[in-house]
């Protein structure tokens, strides 16, 4: 296991983490605009992740037009299904909560 990967996504509107394997891992998008509102799917929030960070940025200043939404595998995100990034230049970044089955707010700009 590393401590950190960082993922720079510049073609296509989704992208899958299907399993975590550091600690953190950083997804920046640099899809021009016009490929449509982007989706990252991430693993459900569980033990083998648990504490694991997973964030991502809007590196082209596009969210307002095409926002980012993270959808869990399984689980929730802060109780809900999903989490967008709909502020152009925004990040957001969550933490496994494994024990519950959930992702939290680990931080988020603007």
């Amino acid at each position: 296991m590393t401590l950190r990967a960082i993922i720079d996504i510049t073609s296509g509107a989704a992208e899958t983490l299907s399993a975590l394997t550091n600690l953190e891992t950083q997804v920046n998008w640099r899809v021009a605009l016009g490929a449509g509102p982007k989706t990252l799917n991430i693993p459900g929030a569980a033990a083998i992740n648990n504490g694991f960070l997973v964030g991502a940025t809007d590196c082209l200043n596009i969210a307002g037009d095409e926002p980012i939404t993270f959808v869990p595998a399984s689980g929730t995100i802060m109780g809900a299904p999903t989490a967008v990034i709909s502020q152009p230049g925004g990040t957001l970044t969550l933490q496994s909560d494994g024990a519950n089955g959930d992702w939290t707010l680990y931080s988020r700009y603007p």
